[in-house]
């Protein structure tokens, strides 16, 4: 697990990435002025800091339009194999990983491609802790990005799932709502088949919140949050 006492110094990449990122938008930006991309990883287990990630996949849209030529998505070279639970879900097994691609050149890219950008997912807190602990580990960098949980939107958008006060109710799970909403399934518990399928739902619940609202959205529509 990450020391966030720690000081650790910044490499010419983190710094970029600082520089690139900027301040969070404010909650009066309307979406269309923001990027978005939807993201997922696949990892060796929920245990950040001690399971990594085996694959990520990409995706920028906006609240309205997916490009799937845009779609990027990567295997993390990994020299030690894992045959785990996890394997039976995601199916990335150590053949794959042997054949990926370095771990610090990932994330340099991601660096990159994440600067600036407002990152959406299914529970993508687990997502940004991985993330996190990658780009502090390598290049000395905090993810500074704003998230948007699509788990926590459907929450309010969709009416089987909204809260009911029952203490130990939890946001519904990508299944729940794909099955909900007859989203189909395809290449489920993948990277690339798990960001396709939570930017179509990041779409249709956009298109929910403003019909809801009967106005454009703005940022604070959407609620984006950011890693403590």
């Amino acid at each position: 697990m990450l020391n966030f006492f720690s000081k650790k110094k910044l490499t010419p990449e983190a710094k970029e990435y600082y520089d690139l990122s900027g301040k969070p938008l404010a909650g009066s930006t309307p979406v269309s002025e923001a990027s978005f991309v939807v993201l997922d990883t696949e990892t060796t287990g929920f245990n950040v800091g001690s399971d990594k990630m085996l694959s990520i996949a990409y995706l920028p849209v906006t609240t309205d339009i997916i490009t799937p030529s845009q779609m990027k998505s990567m295997i993390f070279y990994r020299k030690e194999g894992v045959i785990n639970e996890a394997v039976k879900i995601h199916g990335i097994l150590p053949s794959d990983t042997l054949e990926g691609t370095d771990e610090a050149d990932i994330v340099r890219v991601l660096l990159q491609d994440l600067a600036g950008k407002i990152i959406i997912g299914h529970h993508i807190h687990f997502d940004a802790r991985m993330l996190n602990e990658a780009f502090y580990r390598i290049f000395g960098a905090r993810l500074k990005n704003q998230l948007i949980d699509t788990a926590l939107m459907a929450t309010k958008e969709i009416e089987a799932f909204h809260k009911t006060g029952y203490a130990n109710q939890r946001p519904p799970l990508l299944d729940d709502i794909c099955r909900h909403l007859d989203i189909s399934m395809k290449d489920r518990h993948t990277a690339t088949g798990d960001t396709y399928i939570t930017s179509e739902l990041f779409i249709y619940l956009c298109a929910k919140r403003k019909n809801r609202l009967q106005r454009p959205l703005t940022l604070a529509d959407l609620q984006p949050t950011r890693l403590k």
